[in-house]
């Protein structure tokens, strides 16, 4: 069973990823700060599939990119994680 969203006149738009059969796999809620660049990363690649007519999530892109990231080298993520802009670590101050 693939996930999707309900287009016009109820037709459904499959999602690049299949939900899990059994429905019980956990989750875990994940917030985290990421550099204006690679917010519109996630932004580009959602209109990639949407011109490929995939419906998909930020969340669904990030997974897929963790996807591919398992497959790499440890020498490849290392240069991965070299070349990465550090980021302020926590949450923002509340004013």
């Amino acid at each position: 069973m693939l996930r999707g969203i309900s287009g016009p006149a109820g037709e459904k738009k499959p999602a690049g990823l299949p939900l899990p059969e059994d429905d019980k796999t956990p989750l875990v809620r994940a917030g985290f700060l990421i550099p204006e660049a690679e917010h519109a990363i996630i932004q580009a690649t959602l209109q990639r599939l949407a011109m490929a007519g995939i419906t998909s999530s930020k969340t669904e892109v990030v997974r897929m990119a963790l996807k591919a990231l398992e497959k790499q080298s440890d020498k490849q993520l290392k240069a991965l994680s070299d070349g990465l802009e550090p980021v302020r670590k926590g949450r923002p101050a509340t004013v």
